[in-house]
């Protein structure tokens, strides 16, 4: 189509063109293969088979983003319901055979993005198409007034009613879904159609529950009476027990019961499925099972759909499905509208033939977007309350009168919000009197400092941070409230690698229970809430910079994830940070410099010690005393032989010795030599001990060491599975409490092992008569081209990368840039296999540099670094 009048459509085409770069983006990273590992069966939602995965790494995706899931020589499309943290729900399209003990999962998200270009191109071409451009003429100029007169959720509503387009901004707690629910509900008793968007499953959910409680009984009988279908319904998939089960609320249950010889044909099929055992029978059943609900959802969009007066679905699910984009919609609620890219925001516009409502709240975490440039950070990182100038406006103190603010928070005790009124939302928001708390703020608020204990932060391979002892006092933390009956706990990091590690733990800890601790980065609790939050800052010695996440003033990043760290918490919050750290780190002016200052003032130091021997007992029962921790004020005399009596007992058991030693002086060669003099049998055992100072190591000792700048951490692991952590011992100026934490877990076990390096030996798959290790290929093979001194196998100590340089250094730093051909002709030479399916290894380019990767990938994902065969 060619626009005439090109000056009224540039909006578009920018935001095509954004689109465009994050799209080409996408299909370079995107046909990555995510490894998934221990499904269930969740049974059938609809025409769609329901499963839960856990994730290798944490993964960001759109609910309702399309996805293909390989498994078992099977492969099926469907959608993710929901991903968060280590976790995914899928809907998929076909039965997938058991096992599920792993699959491939690919997600090709650009084509929603793709989906979403069509849209924006059929907006000019409909006639809902002047709202939108009066949308986006707000981005131009408005009128602006200095008094923020549309306060309360009354006045938000009345004006959400008779105004074309309506900003709602409501910070946590300050009944944003009651207030949705309204709008829609008064809208469509006023005769309009209602359309109901997020960019997640669970806000939609929310925003329909919330509609059906405000349905009194009379309401409903008359409701059923004067309509043909039940006019409120929830399209796609729910993650709620209730709308899923609902005969009314869930748009396929309606379609289901209006068809009463259908629904019957349906339920025998699927009672002779649980009495089938015959694999092909089961097979025949469910492909017949399938069409019979394919029926019922062609009923779904043809009739319920169509005939319905509100409507609830994902913006996503909206963007693909021409049951939603083609339909007719009086008013659109675009709820969470923070969280959505301004194309979505403008497309949901294009949906609407009266009015829009934007809620959300622009103190919160941007959208996402995997690009950096000019076109994407302006149409894709950034939310409509931005393009609009909305929050610029607000920001000046200028209040533009299409804005309503929700002004009273509903959630959070007086303290927790207290910190977020002053600091983020300039005493806009106040405490409803309902929330009136009489504890004193230092039983809400609690700070364990780690500065005197042995805090130490890693970067793993993505760059990403991680610190074991924070890991493993966070998670104590949680459980004791969790014994304490202190309601929903959960843990928020900043960092995907500290969450992992965490989740890692938790896994090993319940495994296939209910967790009653939730671990996640603070993107992903975004839209949640718990009783208690513990916040693990993470950030500590020996890095000398703290991550940009806490820190950065881009985009008010910090205080964007500061809010949604502690306003997650409705009674208590804990932080576990490294004091020390932070305060020689941080400007006085910093959210997280003024956070950790209020917890200080207006808190209580969190009684770990005492604490932990409360909940000592629970953690006993629950992981059959799996983690046990001690303390330790001194090391002389019985003291230490007490402290290393269980690692001894476990050295002695075990086959595989892996240790970290930092250069921790006196004590750190003391405890060693006192293990290891009581080890029968030292020569039956692998030992691999990583040092900084391996000179410093016993005599005995040093034949089994190599050196590591990047050995920080005092960490044995036995057999991958049992970890003691403060051993060896380290002692300086600074630590005063030390700690020896024993934890028994495979998959903790498997996480250190790797991120430390112990996961990448493979010299010993060489071969006996293989004497050549790499470096040695290398300084033998070539010449530097400058100064023709051999070439060498390097490691950079700021970030722990293998490289070539010249063996003439500092005389000479040549560094060559063809690493890969080099070690890929060397594994020619001299073949490896992979220990876990035998195949060949391959050197491979990774996001992090040169590596060694099994070539099965992706059904084996072993890989190596390069010091592994140095």
């Amino acid at each position: 189509m060619v626009w005439e009048d090109k000056k009224r459509y540039d909006f578009i085409e920018d935001s095509i063109k954004a689109l465009d770069v994050e799209i080409q983006r996408l299909k370079e990273d995107g046909g990555k293969d995510i490894l998934l590992f221990d499904g269930k069966y969740l049974g059938m939602s609809g025409n769609k088979y329901i499963y839960f995965f856990n994730l290798e790494e944490e993964i960001y995706l759109m609910d309702d983003a399309p996805v293909k899931v390989k498994c078992n020589k099977i492969t099926t499309e469907g959608v993710a319901i929901f991903c968060q943290g280590f976790e995914i729900l899928l809907a998929l399209n076909d039965r997938l055979s058991s096992p599920l003990k792993n699959a491939i999962l690919q997600s090709e998200l650009w084509e929603l993005l793709v989906a979403l270009q069509k849209r924006l191109r059929e907006l000019p071409d409909k006639g809902n198409f002047p709202l939108v451009r009066s949308v986006a003429d707000l981005a131009r100029s408005f009128a602006e007034s200095g008094e923020l007169i549309c306060q309360g959720q009354k006045r938000a509503i009345t004006k959400a009613l008779k105004d074309k387009i309506t900003f709602i901004w409501g910070p946590p707690g300050t009944g944003k879904t009651y207030t949705l629910a309204q709008i829609a509900l008064k809208s469509f008793l006023a005769g309009e159609k209602v359309l109901i968007l997020s960019h997640a499953n669970i806000a939609v959910d929310g925003a329909i529950e919330a509609i059906a409680k405000q349905i009194s009984e009379p309401m409903m009988a008359t409701l059923l009476d004067k309509n043909q279908v039940f006019p409120v319904v929830r399209y796609g998939y729910s993650r709620s027990d209730f709308l899923r089960h609902d005969q009314y609320y869930s748009s396929y249950n309606q379609a289901l019961n209006s068809e009463p010889d259908l629904k019957d044909r349906i339920k025998e099929l699927e009672e002779k499925i649980k009495e089938t055992e015959d694999r092909l029978q089961r097979v025949a059943l469910f492909q017949r099972l399938g069409k019979l609900k394919n029926k019922v959802t062609d009923i779904e969009k043809e009739t319920v759909i169509p005939k319905s007066k509100v409507v609830g679905t994902t913006i996503s699910k909206a963007q693909v499905d021409p049951v939603i984009f083609k339909g007719s919609f009086d008013v659109v609620l675009l709820d969470e509208a923070s969280m959505a890219y301004i194309p979505q925001s403008l497309f949901a516009a294009g949906l609407a033939g009266k009015r829009i409502v934007y809620l959300g709240d622009f103190k919160q975490l941007a959208p996402i977007a995997m690009t950096d440039g000019f076109l994407v950070d302006k149409w894709l990182k950034r939310y409509i309350f931005e393009f609009t100038k909305v929050k610029e406006r607000v920001d000046q103190g200028l209040f533009p009168p299409h804005l309503a603010m929700l002004n009273k928070q509903r959630r959070m005790h007086p303290s927790i919000s207290g910190f977020v009124t002053v600091n983020i939302y300039n005493h806009l928001l106040q405490n409803h009197n309902s929330v009136e708390d009489n504890r004193p703020w230092n039983e809400v608020f609690h700070l364990l400092d780690t500065c005197q204990m042995l805090s130490i932060t890693m970067r793993d391979r993505n760059d990403s941070r991680f610190n074991v002892l924070h890991a493993f006092l966070s998670v104590i933390i949680a459980l004791n409230y969790n014994e304490e009956k202190e309601g929903s706990v959960g843990i928020i990091t900043p960092y995907s690698a500290q969450s992992k590690f965490i989740n890692n733990i938790l896994k090993d800890i319940f495994g296939a229970k209910k967790w009653p601790v939730n671990a996640a980065t603070v993107h992903r609790f975004q839209g949640s809430e718990r009783e208690t939050i513990i916040f693990d800052t993470v950030d500590s010695f020996r890095l000398k910079r703290p991550g940009i996440l806490l820190t950065s003033n881009e985009r008010e990043q910090a205080q964007r994830l500061i809010n949604v760290a502690v306003t997650r918490a409705k009674k208590q919050f804990v932080a576990v940070s490294n004091m020390s750290y932070w305060k020689s780190r941080l400007s006085k002016e910093s959210i997280l410099y003024k956070l950790l200052a209020y917890l200080q003032e207006k808190g209580a130091e969190y009684n770990f010690m005492g604490n932990y021997k409360k909940s000592y007992k629970q953690i006993h029962l629950l992981t059959d005393n799996k983690l046990g921790i001690r303390h330790h004020p001194n090391f002389d005399g019985s003291g230490m032989d007490r402290l290393l009596s269980r690692v001894v007992k476990d050295l002695t058991e075990g086959q595989s010795i892996y240790i970290s030693c930092p250069n921790g002086g006196e004590a750190t060669a003391k405890s060693l030599e006192k293990v290891f003099t009581q080890l029968p049998n030292l020569q039956k055992k692998k030992i691999t001990i990583k040092a900084e100072k391996p000179e410093q190591l016993p005599p005995s000792l040093q034949r089994y060491a190599e050196k590591d700048s990047f050995a920080w951490l005092p960490l044995l692991i036995v057999d991958k599975k049992i970890i003691h952590y403060g051993f060896p011992i380290c002692v300086d100026e600074q630590v005063k409490d030390v700690m020896l934490i024993r934890f028994e877990g495979e998959a903790t076990g498997n996480f250190l092992a790797s991120q430390l390096g112990f996961d990448d030996d493979i010299g010993s798959l060489l071969g006996d008569d293989v004497r050549v290790d790499f470096r040695g290929f290398v300084e033998n093979n070539f010449l530097c081209p400058r100064c023709k001194d051999p070439m060498t196998v390097k490691k950079s100590k700021k970030i722990g990368k293998y490289f070539l340089g010249c063996s003439g250094y500092p005389k000479c730093s040549y560094i060559a840039n063809d690493m890969l051909s080099i070690l890929d002709e060397y594994l020619r030479f001299f073949p490896a296999c992979c220990d876990r399916c035998g195949g060949a290894m391959a050197a491979k380019l990774g996001r992090n540099g040169v590596f060694i990767g099994c070539s099965n990938f992706p059904s084996c994902r072993k890989t190596a670094n390069v010091g592994s065969v140095c």
